[in-house]
């Protein structure tokens, strides 16, 4: 991933990756990351989030990790937003116990497709629990964000897509 990835600096640190490709340009694919009022209308994962996407931040998070459950809320603080980057961070009040540093990054994958990465990194005493009891619901709650991203970002175009190819260097 990123220079910066966490998993680079913290052996210990479990990681789960999702990635996807939209066949939407990054610029309009971002508008739709980071406009968080209209998560309630596309996304069934995080169906909410109170604040902005902005670094240094709070913000509420409401997830729904299946339907059967009430939503999960979650106070997250935002490290950083970058063009195409957000990196979020949640856990325990005491992070050596559980922590979640989430990101989501965004790369060109043509003229006009976008490869759209979602993982997080999970570390603290309590994390070998969390991943045996959560991993695959994590991931798999993952996959339904990212499907439904792709879904909202592709949704309206019928007869004006553009043909996208994938350009390699």
């Amino acid at each position: 991933m990123t220079p910066s990835d966490p998993d680079l600096a913290d052996p210990a640190a479990r990681k789960i990756a999702t990635e996807i490709c939209i066949a939407r340009d990054i610029e309009h694919v971002w508008a739709v990351l980071v406009g968080f009022a209209n998560y309630e209308h596309w996304n069934p994962y995080i169906v909410r989030i109170d604040g902005e996407a902005k670094a240094g931040s709070r913000i509420v998070v409401h997830s729904m990790r299946s339907e059967a459950q009430a939503p999960l809320v979650q106070w997250i603080d935002i490290v950083s937003v970058a063009p195409f980057t957000m990196r979020w961070q949640g856990g325990l009040p005491d992070r050596s116990e559980f922590a979640g540093d989430h990101w989501f990054e965004l790369e060109r994958a043509g003229h006009c497709e976008t490869r759209f990465s979602h993982y997080e990194h999970f570390s603290g005493s309590r994390m070998p629990e969390f991943i045996a009891l959560h991993e695959n619901a994590v991931a798999e709650n993952f996959d339904r964000f990212n499907l439904a991203l792709k879904a909202q970002c592709e949704s309206g175009f019928e007869g004006e897509r553009i043909e996208c190819n994938i350009i390699t260097e």
